[in-house]
């Protein structure tokens, strides 16, 4: 009877404690795996290639300085994509596919950021906005905080999503006010009152989207922009009394300005360089990243208000290359998806396959309801209702919904044997950081699936079973971390 790693055992280990993954047992990583893990949607040759020749920090360096990376051919492709009038599916292939095929892979961990951050739902906005805040989103990656948080206030996804749209000035609407303190900067208990919300709420009164004609420097949508209408803005001065903030007031247009006044002013509060300084270490670094790399970034994030410095001192910290940090984040949905994509080189041509299994995995691209975004701890990623439909698409992604070239991934001198491929394969996909006996239960199952085909089989033959084989470590516990 064919031996095979007993599933039971593999629920065991994916369940075996609520509310944190475990580290592997058996943690054997490379500085450079490890970077690649958490700077990348998934390490692909050219990333590989271009860490092991420059080092690791030069890498992150060279990463933090995009343009100066040469991503022409993720342009080209994007711009061959069969054009559509639907622009939420226009919105989720845009963002899968440059996550994907980018080169510029920090810049987009950044826009995956940026994005959960500052969320909209595409459902309420149309996905009309969504392209161009993917575009801002990614132009301002490693720029200064303000800069980013007044592009989100302005955004017209962000103006619809909260309903400034709808806020008059005989009932401001608070939707924006809140989430702007709560989830955006200060964070629940950064020290604002209701009345603070209230104040808050007045200040972005007649912020609008307003159609327009057609613009052409891609930072703004075509058919709908930011704009103020001082008619609708409360006039007169407005205090956030707790947050020891006030306004005069500005009459007429320049009314706007109360509001781009409050977005400095709460960029350059303590509390949101807390809040920021967390979120970031722990979608870079660990659930419960240690408390003294956390204190450091965020003595960096207060003295810079820049994100790239910011970004620069995590992975640079002292405390990012450690036991209880390597391999301990889980990904979500989608970082899983692109994580098969980019190791098993998928030359993804059609980017709507993309989102459709974005949409299998439970995580539709820029499809989260909830203001809070999805949620950067493992524990939600760890679930039944997580992990079986993230299994049944990362069947369907290697089974053919997203064709693997097994030639071209193999190379001209493929691995012979079942402990060769066992290891090529673990290399590839899990950065051989499983324990032992999970290791030999693979080698005994691709023994097995040879022992049959006689001796040098040919490539046709072997594919069906290396498609079993990579499905099945795609499941193992091990492939769901980075």
């Amino acid at each position: 009877m064919p031996l095979e790693p007993n599933r039971r055992e593999v629920m065991q280990r994916w369940f075996r404690k609520p509310g944190a993954i475990q580290p592997p047992g058996n943690p054997q990583i490379t500085q450079q795996a490890h970077v690649l893990n958490r700077a990348t949607f998934g390490a692909d040759a050219w990333s590989r290639a271009r860490i092991a020749t420059l080092g690791w920090q030069a890498w992150l360096d060279e990463q933090l300085s995009p343009d100066s990376i040469d991503d022409s051919a993720m342009t080209i492709a994007l711009a061959a994509m069969p054009p559509t009038n639907n622009q939420r599916n226009r919105a989720r292939r845009e963002y899968l596919f440059r996550c994907a095929r980018s080169r510029r892979q920090l810049q987009h961990r950044m826009l995956h950021f940026l994005s959960n951050h500052f969320n909209t739902d595409i459902a309420k906005t149309s996905g009309v906005t969504e392209v161009y805040d993917t575009t801002n989103y990614t132009r301002l990656a490693f720029a200064n905080f303000f800069e980013v948080l007044l592009w989100s206030a302005k955004s017209p996804a962000m103006v619809v999503y909260l309903d400034s749209q709808t806020s008059l000035p005989a009932s401001p609407n608070e939707n924006y006010a809140r989430e702007l303190m709560e989830l955006h900067t200060l964070g629940v208990y950064g020290g604002f009152s209701e009345a603070d919300v209230s104040a808050a709420a007045k200040i972005f009164t007649g912020w609008r989207v307003q159609s327009g004609p057609p613009t052409v420097s891609g930072n703004e949508p075509s058919s709908a922009r930011f704009a103020f209408l001082s008619l609708r803005h409360v006039q007169g001065p407005k205090t956030l009394a707790a947050l020891g903030f006030s306004t005069p007031g500005y009459a007429g247009s320049a009314g706007v300005r109360e509001g781009e006044e409050l977005l400095d002013f709460l960029a350059e509060h303590p509390s949101t360089h807390a809040l920021l300084s967390m979120k970031l270490c722990q979608y870079f670094v660990a659930d419960a990243p240690p408390a003294g790399l956390v204190q450091r970034v965020q003595q960096v994030f207060a003295t810079t208000r820049n994100l790239g410095q910011t970004v620069r001192a995590i992975f640079y910290d002292s405390e990012f290359f450690t036991p209880q940090t390597t391999r301990e984040k889980a990904m979500d949905s989608i970082e899983s998806m692109l994580n098969v994509v980019r190791r098993l080189e998928v030359n993804v041509s059609n980017a709507n396959t993309l989102a459709t299994l974005s949409n299998l995995l439970g995580q539709p691209a820029l499809g989260e309801s909830s203001p809070t975004g999805t949620p950067e701890t493992s524990a939600a990623w760890q679930g039944p209702g997580q992990v079986l439909p993230r299994w049944n698409a990362l069947a369907a992604e290697v089974g053919g919904s997203l064709p693997v070239s097994w030639n071209t991934l193999l190379g001209s001198s493929p691995p012979q044997g079942a402990v060769a491929v066992t290891d090529f394969f673990l290399n590839l996909l899990v950065d051989a950081d499983v324990p032992p006996a999970t290791r030999m239960a693979l080698t005994f199952f691709f023994a097995n699936r040879l022992a049959p085909l006689g001796s040098n089989p040919s490539s046709a033959v072997l594919q069906p079973h290396y498609r079993d084989f990579v499905g099945l470590i795609l499941r193992l516990p091990e492939a769901q971390l980075h």
